[in-house]
């Protein structure tokens, strides 16, 4: 198996500055950290969701994806797909993610 790789995901949110202008910048609460590794054409990810209420920390969400991602088959925390060959390792795992977190946010 690959080396476990890190992938996290915030919600942005847009903001008025001081010179009346719209920015954007992502929300220090909530949040998604992807652990994942691949094996050949197979690859497995585990997730760690940060409730809305705290703020986000990758240290914590790196360490808790990779505990789920080592130690744990429960299809409640790790997935595992077939790598799409037209999709990069970000892309197929926003596609598996998209329905079941990112609908929350």
């Amino acid at each position: 198996m690959d080396e476990v790789r890190y992938i996290h995901f915030r919600e942005p949110e847009t903001y008025i500055t001081k010179r009346g202008k719209v920015d954007a910048r992502y929300k220090v609460r909530g949040g998604l950290t992807v652990a994942y590794e691949t094996e050949g054409n197979k690859l497995r990810i585990a997730i760690a969701k940060c409730n809305r209420k705290d703020v986000f920390n990758k240290k914590i969400g790196r360490d808790t994806a990779r505990e789920r991602l080592i130690q744990f088959n429960d299809p409640q925390f790790v997935y595992e797909a077939h790598r799409a060959p037209s999709l990069t390792f970000r892309q197929q795992i926003t596609a598996i993610l998209a329905d079941q977190f990112f609908t929350e946010f």
